[in-house]
């Protein structure tokens, strides 16, 4: 099976959402969050924590299989400026 791991670009705000509820539906104990509340979320809260965090999505390929995110933080914006 082959994998592409890729970067979420704001047009990836409805692959996010659907990759990330259904992980929190299959491993909801891996998460700070519930499925119940990111259920809530609208489309301007998925596409503004979209762009102040780096989600990568891993794809097989056409399908979304996995998700990955680093949150962007000022500590470490400052050290690489």
């Amino acid at each position: 099976m082959d994998y592409e791991i890729r970067p979420a670009g704001p047009t990836d705000w409805a692959t996010l959402r659907d990759i990330r509820l259904a992980a929190l539906a299959d491993t909801p104990h891996a998460f700070a969050s519930t499925l119940e509340r990111e259920q809530a979320y609208d489309e301007r809260r998925w596409r503004d924590w979209l762009a102040r965090t780096a989600f990568f999505l891993a794809w097989h390929g056409c399908h979304p299989v996995g998700i990955r995110s680093e949150e962007h933080t000022s500590e470490l914006q400052s050290h690489h400026d």
